[in-house]
């Protein structure tokens, strides 16, 4: 295929949005007559609010419906983010075709759990962030991406652990200071005050203490990485191999790009290696970062893959969307 027939169908083009949306929608379906409950993810920790609503997708089909629908949020905002602060020079759907696709590779991702959630906040706090790029209102957008944050925390509950990757995120965009640090602290006590009333007033202070006492339940000694799957490493395996392709690529050619937009993509690049070091070496809920890396990540994958003007380019494309589908 030439390089014109890449540029106009797939990155500019509809054609690979499509093919992300049937195939989004097609292995969903699937999953619902062929796959059966135990699949449902259900008994993981998450949030006070995940303990709270987790009931409602006991039903595998709105379990999927659920997925879905998260799955759509999550591929709009990376659709609205690079649209907005234009972080791939030209127009593409890839950002949104790319979340599709990565999120229908695997069985474990056709079903609702607290990770979507937290994904779609942590996208939501990345958006707010990037907002405050030279602002001079810096604590209000700190303060909305903090509790953004925490509000994704209540469902998935190791998004604080983020709080660290934002905070060198302000440094990133500019915005660092003690009032915007002060902020960042006032909007998680915000969104936690009325989880710690609620069970005061009920007489059930156990409920905000069980993720922090779960925490100190766990052997951080016994890593992850250790109990993965074959299948699993193989899907780890291949999304490093494209996160360090574009980390070099990103490298060598970023003098393309503007200074914003690259403090944009070096900040993406900061939290997908984070997610990825928790997800090997954080023994909480790990799985959780592949989608937040996924999330992210999907973004990145789409930069490169857009402004990619070389053969080798355009054949490691087809190899990752053979890979997915298979």
């Amino acid at each position: 295929m030439s390089s014109r027939f890449y540029q106009k169908e797939f990155v500019e083009g509809k054609s690979f949005l499509v093919l992300a949306i049937l195939v989004a929608l097609g292995f969903r379906i699937a999953a619902y007559f062929h796959f059966d409950s135990s699949l449902l993810h259900l008994d993981y920790s998450g949030g006070y609010l995940w303990f709270l609503t987790s009931f409602i997708f006991e039903d595998k089909l709105i379990s999927i419906l659920g997925s879905t629908i998260c799955v759509g949020l999550i591929a709009y905002l990376l659709s609205f983010i690079n649209g907005k602060f234009i972080i791939i020079r030209r127009k593409t759907f890839f950002p949104a075709a790319f979340s599709l696709l990565l999120f229908s590779m695997h069985p474990y991702f056709l079903f609702m759990g607290a990770y979507y959630i937290g994904s779609i906040f942590a996208l939501l706090g990345i958006l707010y962030l990037f907002q405050s790029y030279q602002t001079e209102n810096k604590q209000k957008v700190a303060l909305n991406t903090s509790f953004l944050l925490a509000i994704g925390s209540l469902f998935y509950f190791n998004l604080l652990f983020y709080f660290i990757v934002f905070w060198i995120g302000l440094a990133y965009v500019r915005s660092f200071g003690f009032k915007p640090l002060c902020a960042f602290v006032i909007g998680l006590i915000l969104a936690y005050t009325p989880v710690f009333a609620y069970s005061f007033i009920t007489n059930d202070t156990d409920l905000f203490l069980l993720p922090f006492t779960r925490i100190q339940t766990i052997d951080f000694a016994q890593f992850p990485f250790l109990n993965f799957s074959v299948d699993l490493w193989i899907v780890l395996g291949f999304g490093l191999l494209l996160l360090f392709i574009f980390l070099v690529n990103n490298y060598i050619n970023s003098y393309k790009d503007k200074i914003k937009i690259r403090t944009f993509l070096s900040f993406l690049s900061i939290v997908c290696i984070f997610s990825v070091l928790c997800l090997f070496l954080l023994n909480v809920d790990a799985f959780g970062n592949l989608f937040i890396y996924i999330s992210v990540g999907a973004l990145l994958f789409a930069h490169y893959f857009s402004l990619g003007e070389h053969r080798a380019v355009q054949i490691l494309f087809y190899i990752t969307v053979i890979f997915c589908l298979s």
